[in-house]
């Protein structure tokens, strides 16, 4: 699993997430759901093996901080507009 998208879930999960087991946790369920499609919808996989075939083909970006880089923004984006 890609590293960019396992850290915009634990960010999510920890501003968002519940503290107890009595808290819904429908908040950061819908981040997430939210912020996967995204991540999917630009990359097609959450997969690191087939993101780094991607990233080092020829004419592609050559480097995973260019996912975290657009990850990120994307997670900002998306809490932006919660």
């Amino acid at each position: 699993m890609c590293g960019a998208f396992s850290a915009g879930i634990m960010l999510i999960s920890a501003h968002y997430g519940r503290l107890s087991p009595d808290e819904d946790d429908l908040p950061a369920y819908a981040r997430a759901r939210a912020f996967r499609l995204r991540f999917l919808l630009r990359w097609k996989t959450l997969d690191c093996a087939p993101l780094r075939e991607q990233i080092y083909a020829p004419g592609g970006p050559g480097s995973c901080a260019f996912v975290g880089e657009e990850t990120a923004r994307m997670l900002l984006h998306l809490l932006e507009g919660a």
